[in-house]
């Protein structure tokens, strides 16, 4: 006498079982994905400052008009604040907000400023 149904009953727990171990490696595979997924748009996605004026190199007499917008697509919050500043640690303007429109008056001379924005998150970008 032969046993089929212990056979097929074995045969049926080996494709459960190999359909579980498809389903957590899928289940581990999309979780990884996720997480390197989830990983770039945080890396990708910080506060950033658009400067619109002056251009580099712009060549203008004193008070130079300044214009620049900052955003931060991972804080819900927004924009703190930003800064212009004229010399390495040297503030010349602060707003709160996340738009800047002012003339700072500067001496004759060369400059490297920087526009610096903070988000309500603990974001900083330059």
């Amino acid at each position: 006498m032969q046993h089929f149904p212990n056979r097929f009953s074995r045969l049926r727990r080996l494709r459960q079982f190999n359909l579980y171990l498809t389903f957590i490696h899928n289940s581990m595979r999309l979780i990884f994905c996720g997480a390197l997924l989830g990983f770039a748009t945080a890396a990708f996605a910080a506060t950033t400052v658009t400067v619109l004026s002056p251009k580099a190199g712009a060549g203008s007499g004193s008070p130079i008009f300044y214009e620049a917008y900052a955003t931060s697509p991972n804080c819900a919050n927004g924009i703190s604040a930003m800064r212009i500043y004229s010399a390495p640690g040297v503030s010349a303007y602060t707003v709160d907000g996340a738009h800047i429109e002012t003339f700072i008056p500067l001496s004759a001379g060369t400059y490297s400023t920087v526009v610096e924005a903070w988000d309500n998150c603990g974001g900083v970008g330059t």
